[in-house]
């Protein structure tokens, strides 16, 4: 996707995401969060995306790093004292 200069679709991250919440593994839940977040920051970064992608890719930026900020809070009190 790289090379075309488009975005992944953000759908199969997110369901990933989803499914590795369920089974509480959260260390996957943020691997492929950042994955995506990694893959969008290279079209903001090369200036790849018009106007309206701007907006598409803001609104799943910020779900995504959302979803990171939740798995690593219960990471963190998933981990035994």
């Amino acid at each position: 996707m790289r090379i075309a200069g488009l975005a992944p679709a953000p759908y199969y991250f997110e369901r990933v995401a989803i499914l590795s919440r369920k089974q509480k593994n959260y260390a996957q839940e943020i691997e492929y969060c950042e994955l995506y977040l990694e893959a969008i920051k290279h079209l903001y970064m090369g200036g790849g995306a018009d106007a309206r992608e701007t907006v598409i890719l803001t609104a799943q930026k910020n779900i995504f790093q959302n979803r990171v900020a939740a798995a690593r809070a219960l990471l963190a009190a998933a981990k035994p004292t």
